[in-house]
Formats: structure tokens, C-alpha cells, sequence
């Protein structure tokens, strides 16, 4: 991959102090169903100032850090005037990670 962008030096907010990962999946009836994970492949949620930046089947990048395109946003506008775009590469931490959608 190259021209990867870093969550850090893009200004991405990480959550507060004793703040969780919102995760989502399917739910099966019957199952208990409790994720307390990221994992490749996964779909996650990254914010900057309050917009969500959508990233999709992430790869583990090294201890504690993800790799994947962006491929989304809340409002596009504001965030591609910040130089961030849809297909934009992005290296962050799971501090950076707001929700996380499981993969099937």
C-alpha cells in the first residue's frame, strides 16, 4: 500500500479514558452473542471532530494498529476539504476505534 495516511497526524479523536467500543453483529437467537474484539476483517468507526470516517475489512498492522481504505464518510464535504478521502489508505490504534461492525 502506499500514501498511507497516519490517525495520529490526521487528527483523529481516540476515546475518552474509560470509554468502550461500541461493537455490533448478528445476532442469533439462542446465542449469547458478547464481542469484546477487533479482528481483520472487521468494520469499524473512526471520528474526526465528530465525523464519522467508515473503514472497512481492516488488517492487523502491527501490535495494536489497523491498516484499510476509507470508504465512507458521515459528510463527505467537510471531511475531503481536511484532505481525507474515500480510498484514502489509514494506519490507526484501537484507541481511534469508536464502533466496530463484526464480520459475518
Amino acid at each position: 500500500m502506499t500514501d498511507i495516511k497516519d490517525a495520529n497526524e490526521e487528527g483523529l479523536d481516540t476515546r475518552g479514558e474509560g470509554d468502550s467500543i461500541m461493537f455490533f453483529g448478528a445476532y442469533r437467537p439462542g446465542e449469547v452473542s458478547l464481542f469484546h474484539s477487533v479482528e481483520d476483517g472487521d468494520e469499524v468507526t473512526l471520528n474526526k471532530d465528530g465525523q464519522e470516517l467508515l473503514v472497512n475489512s481492516i488488517k492487523l498492522d502491527g501490535p495494536d494498529t489497523y491498516i484499510r481504505k476509507i470508504y465512507g464518510f458521515e459528510n463527505p464535504m467537510s471531511l475531503e476539504a481536511r484532505k481525507l478521502k474515500i480510498d484514502d489508505n489509514i494506519r490507526f490504534r484501537e484507541c481511534h476505534i469508536m464502533a466496530c461492525q463484526k464480520k459475518s
